[in-house]
Formats: structure tokens, C-alpha cells, sequence
């Protein structure tokens, strides 16, 4: 189940992978090396043991330094993600590409460092001074229920606790088929607001500058 949910995420870097110098802001101390092994990684926190031990609202680079950034998972957690975006917008050359992933309907995680949750249009704000934005929702609606439910798992205690988490993960089997029976989603009760995915867990998002 664990690869289930993870293999969206997986697939979405794996797709924007490179070796070209990048740098990775929030990189928890090079976890995304897989894909990017030339990356130059940024952390807030000295235990992570980043490259570079710096605030996103205030990165100490120069303008105009970098062709690429990523920020995997970070976006939620910060106190001020305009300022975050800008400061990845002053940084990047002309052209250059920001790889990012945030959450939507998602649980609370790495408490109490957790702070926002982005809707696709919220995030259209975030990056309306950026030439180019393209946002991928992350999940379908049933797999979104199956990924809750998969935290849930993970993050709680039940009673007969065994038990109850493995009628849990047998409900999300049970769930999974109905995939394939879901036609089109709306933005509204009056389904008058077509939308790719009303329910989703996050979104991963690639800026142009």
C-alpha cells in the first residue's frame, strides 16, 4: 500500500529528473539525490546536514543564479509561501524551472511545522507573476480516500489495534475498483464547474520563470 500512494510522487520527479546542477531547498539532507545528484541541497534545520543551512524566505544566492530548483514537500510548512515562491522566482535565470510538490487534502504531518494547504487556485496566485505554471493534480478522488486512509494508519492508535488497521487496509482494497467507475468531477454541488480532480491529496507543479 506504502508504494501505492508514494508512486505518484515518485513518478512526477522521476519525469523531471537531471544532472545538471540544481539547487534543492528543503532537501531533509539529500533525499532527493535519486533524481537529482547534482543538486545543491538547503535546509533549515543544521541536523539534516544540508550543503547550505539557510531560511527559504531569505536564500543567500545571489539573483539570477540557478536554471533549476527544487522543493519537494516544503511549501506547506513555511510561514510565508509568497515570499517563498518570489525568493525561488529571484533566483532562477531567465527561463529557468522550478520542480515543486505541496499538499492539498492531506493530514497533519512533521507537527507543529505544518502551516497551509494549497488549493490549485491558490497556487495559480502564487505563480501569477511566472511566465509559465503548469499544476498536476497528484491523485483521483478514490485514491485520495485510500491515501487518508493509509495515514490514518500510520498516524493513529485504534482499539484491538491490529485488527482494526487490517480491516482498514481491507476497506482500501475494497475501495480501489471504483477507479475505474468514476466519469467527471465538478468545482460545485450544481455541477455546473467541470474539474480534473475535486478531491486530491497535493499537486505537483512546474514553473517557468
Amino acid at each position: 500500500m506504502r508504494k501505492l500512494t508514494s508512486a505518484p510522487m515518485d513518478a512526477f520527479y522521476r519525469a523531471n529528473a537531471t544532472d545538471a546542477q540544481v539547487l534543492d531547498v528543503g532537501s531533509a539532507g539529500g533525499r532527493n539525490k535519486e533524481y537529482f545528484p547534482n543538486s545543491l541541497t538547503v535546509d533549515l534545520f543544521p541536523d539534516n546536514h544540508p550543503d547550505v543551512v539557510a531560511d527559504a524566505h531569505d536564500l543567500p544566492f545571489p539573483d539570477a543564479s540557478y536554471d533549476t530548483i527544487v522543493c519537494k514537500e516544503v511549501l506547506e510548512h513555511v510561514k510565508r509561501p509568497q515570499v517563498v515562491i518570489d525568493q525561488f522566482h529571484r533566483v532562477l535565470t531567465p527561463g529557468g524551472k522550478l520542480i515543486l510538490s505541496t499538499r492539498f487534502l492531506f493530514p497533519i504531518h512533521e507537527a507543529p511545522h505544518d502551516g497551509f494547504r494549497f488549493t490549485k487556485y491558490a497556487l495559480l496566485d502564487l505563480f501569477k507573476d511566472w511566465k509559465e505554471v503548469k499544476i498536476i493534480d497528484e491523485a483521483d478522488p478514490i485514491l485520495t480516500i485510500v491515501i487518508l486512509i493509509d495515514r490514518m494508519i500510520y498516524q493513529s492508535d485504534f482499539r484491538f489495534n491490529k485488527i482494526s488497521k487490517g480491516l482498514l487496509v481491507l476497506i482500501t482494497y475494497l475501495i480501489l475498483p471504483f477507479r475505474h467507475l468514476l466519469l467527471r468531477q465538478y468545482g460545485d454541488v450544481r455541477k455546473s464547474q467541470p474539474v480534473d480532480s475535486a478531491f486530491t491529496t497535493g499537486y505537483y507543479v512546474v514553473a517557468k520563470k
